[in-house]
């Protein structure tokens, strides 16, 4: 009646797979576990275009979703490869859980779990392709359950993050924009050092 909400069937898949592959994407940045928030966002930004190019150059072509998300988790291994290390070495002569300089914590019950769970929406992912001898949608519905399994124990997997204290870093930048202000911060620096100290 209205045209699929003003979008055919092939541009509403287009978005699906837009989201869909957008989850694995952000996923896998959240597992880079960037220091610098930043980096992050620029990550997601130049992740978000990728997808959305190759799904408008090609939407049933399955390298079009296989390369966007194929190119994260080779961001994800060059990522902790090259800078682990050095988190770890810098996480030495730090404070434990103060996100500086700390090393990545594996859960590995829930990398266990997700491997598990990923493996067998995988399976019916590819069952599922052949529409055709799955006329009810059975494996690609089961692929879509098991990977939202999977994606719950994923997100479990980093237990200490490298990200810096959001609230540190507030009390720093107000310390200085007052100081250039020539203002007091003492009402400042009391509030942001309890919640520091929380």
């Amino acid at each position: 009646m209205f045209n699929g909400l003003y979008l055919g069937k092939s541009k509403w898949h287009r978005l699906d797979n837009v989201g869909a592959n957008l989850c694995f994407v952000v996923l896998l940045i959240h597992l880079c576990n960037y220091k610098n928030i930043v980096h992050a966002d620029i990550n997601k930004y130049i992740g978000l275009w990728l997808v959305v190019y190759c799904q408008e150059k090609d939407p049933w072509n399955m390298w079009y979703t296989v390369v966007p998300i194929g190119l994260q988790v080779i961001v994800l291994m060059v990522n902790w490869a090259v800078y682990y290390k050095k988190r770890e070495s810098v996480g030495r002569g730090g404070a434990a859980g103060t996100g500086t300089g700390t090393p990545t914590e594996i859960n590995y019950e829930c990398l266990k779990r997700t491997i598990l769970w990923l493996l067998l929406a995988v399976l019916c992912f590819i069952k599922g392709l052949d529409e055709h001898n799955d006329p009810y949608r059975l494996f690609h519905g089961l692929w879509h359950t098991f990977c939202g399994l999977g994606t719950v124990h994923a997100w479990q997997i980093i237990q200490v993050h490298n990200r810096e204290d959001v609230a540190n870093e507030m009390y720093h930048l107000t310390k200085k924009r007052e100081a250039r202000q020539g203002g007091g911060i003492d009402s400042i620096a009391t509030c942001h050092s309890k919640v520091i100290k929380e």
